[in-house]
């Protein structure tokens, strides 16, 4: 490297230092190419820093000697491409040279005194935290920029990135999402396919209605049958590849009602316009990389406290977006947007009706065997737990959706 001079003998030291004693710092040399540390003396000289190798030293932390370094080995480079590091008081600081070699000083007190002592000023990280009120403004600085980033700033730059995601980015996770959901969770449709027609029928009449340009994102509708615990799903998603999945639970839930399933469908649409998908995986990151630089190891399950809370929150807007989608649509298509405040009013009864059952059904039972006895154990545990998580009321910052009744407040207010 041209900034970096390694030679063996004295000629670069000035002539004014020969036959005089030289105050320099005591330290190891880490050279950026072999691990082993070498000894040496930093010395700082008419704006050039020196590593020379010595064999007399008095000191570890100073050293008073003759030039009688021999055999002798010198780094030589201007002060101004050096980096000095953070000034501390009790840890480490490397000086860093060029072609990655590092000094590292024996006493770090005497290192910041020589450095001061030759008007090496200290970066502004340093002169910030040299006084408590600093330390105190820049922590009150940090906290509003945090806030600032989760109430406004992480929300509105992933709206602003997500349009830009690559289409063949989206269809890769919606299809790999899909064949999963295909492979574990969801089973083949039992609904006729006239009636899943007749469905998509009513849909593309009310999408003409509100999009009379045709300008409403590309999607497909499926149906598919989700069963937990013996148990129909009633529940319906949008995936990033604009496949909008509609369970038969969610059907049989409202087939007297198509209008409301017409309801359902525009809510997912809604969160396919506003790319949740992509938002909801920017919003994510982004909050896991804030968390990982403020709290550190985020594997913690406490540091992953606020992640979740923050998602939760997104989650939240991205429904309301899709609810306000929804009644656009609705209303276009001259449907009574109160039509899918019906269906919220139906999942909450048929939660209900469910938790009621399971618990009468399991009430009395006989034990035929240890097996037996097991099973039923392990369905009163988890019933009892149901039971539990039903009867307590978590505060909406812990809800990834909306408050129920506020939603059907909403959408009965917009009704034609």
């Amino acid at each position: 490297s041209s900034e970096i001079n390694i030679q063996k003998n004295t000629t670069n030291i000035s002539e004014k230092t020969k036959n005089t004693s030289i105050l320099g710092v005591s330290g190891v040399l880490y050279d950026g190419i072999s691990a082993i540390p070498r000894p040496v003396v930093l010395t700082i000289l008419d704006g050039q820093i020196f590593l020379n190798q010595v064999i007399n030293t008095k000191s570890k932390a100073i050293v008073n000697t003759i030039i009688d370094i021999l055999p002798f080995y010198e780094y030589k480079q201007s002060i101004n491409s050096v980096d000095f590091g953070f000034s501390t008081q009790y840890g480490i600081r490397l000086i860093s040279l060029s072609n990655n070699a590092q000094f590292q000083a024996d006493d770090i007190n005497f290192l910041n005194a020589y450095l001061a002592e030759n008007r090496i000023s200290n970066n502004i990280i340093d002169k910030l935290t040299a006084k408590w009120r600093w330390i105190f403004a820049c922590a009150i600085a940090i906290l509003a920029i945090v806030a600032v980033l989760y109430q406004w700033g992480i929300p509105l730059g992933a709206k602003i990135v997500a349009p830009f995601v690559p289409k063949t980015v989206k269809n890769i996770l919606g299809d790999t999402a899909l064949k999963s959901l295909d492979k574990y969770i969801f089973k083949p449709s039992t609904i006729e396919k006239n009636e899943q027609a007749l469905i998509q029928q009513q849909w593309n009449k009310a999408l003409i209605l509100a999009y009379p340009n045709k300008n409403y994102p590309e999607h497909t509708v499926l149906f598919r049958s989700m069963n937990l615990r013996g148990k129909s799903i009633s529940n319906a998603m949008a995936l990033p590849n604009g496949t909008i999945v509609v369970t038969d639970g969610l059907y049989n839930l409202l087939k007297d009602k198509p209008n409301a399933i017409i309801g359902v469908l525009a809510h997912e649409l809604g969160h396919l316009k506003h790319h949740h998908s992509m938002r909801a995986f920017l919003e994510f990151s982004s909050l896991g990389a804030i968390s990982a630089l403020l709290l550190g190891d985020y594997t913690v399950w406490t540091n992953q406290i606020p992640l979740f809370i923050g998602q939760m929150r997104y989650s939240r807007g991205h429904e309301n977006e899709a609810d306000d989608t929804a009644i656009k649509i609705m209303q276009a298509a001259k449907i009574n947007p109160a039509e899918l405040a019906l269906f919220f009013e139906r999942m909450t009864t048929q939660s209900k009706n469910t938790l009621s059952t399971t618990s009468s059904k399991n009430s009395k039972y006989s034990i035929a065997n240890e097996d037996t006895e097991n099973k039923y154990i392990k369905n009163d545990i988890f019933d009892y737990a149901s039971k539990w998580l039903e009867k307590i009321s978590l505060p909406d910052l812990l809800k990834s959706h909306p408050n129920s009744e506020e939603r059907m407040k909403k959408l009965r207010n917009a009704s034609l």
